[in-house]
């Protein structure tokens, strides 16, 4: 008697071609990543690009299997993530700027999930959050004094 294998929860094919592909603009494949079993175990897992601009978190079995790739095989979870200090100032509005690049590749994320719909949360003490089921973005502010 064998036993019956498992499910995997992947997005579909295209569907993570197209994450993957959005991923790429973000952040640098692995020569040696993290294999997906391994990504599948960590809690709270989350990666920075480059820049420190965005913040992603994988919340979904699909979106971790996603990330793996783009992350070293040596990945340890770093739990003290940088701290974020700003607020507004009482009355004065917080203005940031972004590029319609980084945007479209968050948006791209997002679409390719499949949940048509996405939150958004601004706040005067936070960046902006885009989230669904699968992904929570967390796009830090650029902040300008051009305004």
């Amino acid at each position: 008697m064998t036993k019956p294998k498992k499910e995997t929860n992947r997005f579909d094919i295209k569907d993570e071609a197209k994450v993957i592909k959005a991923l790429k603009d973000i952040l640098s494949e692995e020569e040696h990543p993290l294999s997906e079993e391994r990504t599948l175990k960590i809690k709270g897992l989350s990666i920075t690009d480059p820049s420190n601009v965005i913040g992603i978190e994988p919340l979904s079995e699909e979106a971790k299997r996603c990330i793996s790739r783009f992350l070293p095989e040596d990945y340890e979870q770093n739990k003290e993530l940088p701290t974020l200090s700003y607020n507004a100032e009482k009355g004065k509005e917080i203005k940031c700027k972004y590029t319609t690049e980084y945007f479209n590749t968050i948006l791209v994320i997002l679409e390719a999930t499949g949940e048509g719909s996405f939150e958004l949360k601004i706040n005067t003490d936070y960046p902006a959050t885009l989230l669904n089921k699968h992904f929570k973005i967390i796009l830090a502010p650029r902040i300008d004094e051009d305004y």
